[in-house]
């Protein structure tokens, strides 16, 4: 946060890679899906927990040291900026220009 992330996921204890892994697996599709982020890390959690339900891996030292802090509003992750008629307006406007440049360049020779 110090370094001007409006938001942080990180750990308050030693972690361990499988289960952190499969977290912030999940974490990021559910913020794609357009969760908040802490409502994404809460469901991911939830999946880990259904899927280990079962293993020893269930205890709370393979969860709940994940922590998210900060700005915790919904980010889009996976839609484009741009849509499809702004490509091609900048594809028309370029190949118009390329086509005065070589008409100038008729002209001057």
């Amino acid at each position: 946060i110090r370094a001007g992330a409006k938001s942080c996921v990180y750990g308050s204890s030693k972690l361990d890679d499988k289960s952190t892994a499969f977290i912030l697996t999940n974490f990021y599709e559910f913020l794609q899906q357009g969760f908040a982020k802490d409502e994404a890390l809460y469901k991911a959690k939830l999946k880990y927990w259904e899927v280990n339900r079962l293993d020893e891996e269930f205890s709370p030292i393979f969860w709940s040291p994940l922590i998210i802090q900060g700005n915790l509003n919904p980010i889009n992750l996976g839609k484009p900026k741009y849509g499809f008629w702004d490509f091609v307006l900048a594809e028309f406007l370029f190949v118009l220009l390329l086509l005065l440049g070589i008409y100038k360049k008729q002209i001057t020779i």
